[in-house]
């Protein structure tokens, strides 16, 4: 990952024709919690740059609406190279039913990735054709708009064949929590329940938190509310307004309150 001069050279030379823009948002990072804990994740730094230039120079306010929009730019990118003028809005909300069959998918397969045992980060050609059945052909990037990367293999020394993976396991996260999203009430809570403490599941639980607003709270330990505060106990400190933090064993993103997401 990136440390503190890592990430300040690689801003730098991201926004390198426009050095004010690479001030603000490297300002911007040191103003934010949440960029910062994230920042030193190679994928994450570039979904935060990217985000921050197609936005106008600003930020969303969650890191769940950063890797919404980063999605966003590669379904229009690939759209426009096909000759569709779709309006994709950065929420991902009112798809097109191709876009939502696509991102359905991906959330299916990232998800099964994520819950075998042990965790599978590469898809065969079999797991590729089982949740993308529409694919009679070989496929291309252009099919997935970029969020799945295909390798061209050999089968046996003879036959073509193919794998893919994510670009980033984040991305891999970012699509298990939006596949969780989609899932009844009672799925999401039996999921939670027995998934909660696990820190395999940490990013996940911040991009399904933000993802939801936690609408579903059904899966929540006492443990992990934080008390409301009463005129003889004051709020703990830096944590007034949130609602839920993560197990203290887990080390992802710097673990931070899920209200930031």
């Amino acid at each position: 990952g990136f440390d503190e001069v890592a990430i300040k050279a690689y801003v730098t030379e991201f926004f390198k024709d426009d050095p004010g823009s690479a001030e603000r948002m490297l300002q911007t990072i040191s103003d934010r919690p949440d960029l910062e804990g994230g920042a030193y994740i190679p994928m994450n730094l570039f979904i935060f740059c990217s985000t921050f230039k197609a936005n106008e120079y600003s930020h969303p306010a969650t890191i769940t609406e950063c890797y919404q929009g980063h999605v966003s730019e590669l379904c229009s990118r690939e759209c426009e190279k096909e000759g569709r003028d779709v309006y994709i809005d950065p929420t991902l909300s009112e798809l097109p039913k191709d876009l939502q069959d696509l991102l359905r998918c991906l959330g299916e397969i990232a998800f099964k990735g994520l819950t075998a045992k042990p965790s599978n980060y590469i898809f065969t050609e079999k797991a590729i054709r089982k949740a993308f059945p529409e694919i009679k052909v070989k496929p291309h990037d252009s099919l997935f708009k970029g969020l799945l990367h295909l390798h061209v293999g050999k089968h046996g020394g003879y036959r073509p064949t193919f794998s893919a993976n994510f670009s980033h396991a984040t991305l891999q996260e970012f699509f298990s929590a939006l596949h969780l999203s989609q899932l009844s009430e009672k799925d999401q809570v039996i999921f939670w329940k027995d998934h909660i403490s696990n820190p395999s599941f940490a990013v996940v639980l911040r991009f399904y938190a933000g993802l939801t607003k936690l609408s579903c709270k059904n899966f929540i330990p006492s443990c992990f509310v934080m008390p409301p505060a009463t005129p003889t106990t004051a709020a703990p400190p830096n944590v007034a307004g949130a609602t839920l933090q993560l197990p203290a064993k887990s080390n992802r993103w710097n673990p931070r309150l899920l209200f930031l997401l």
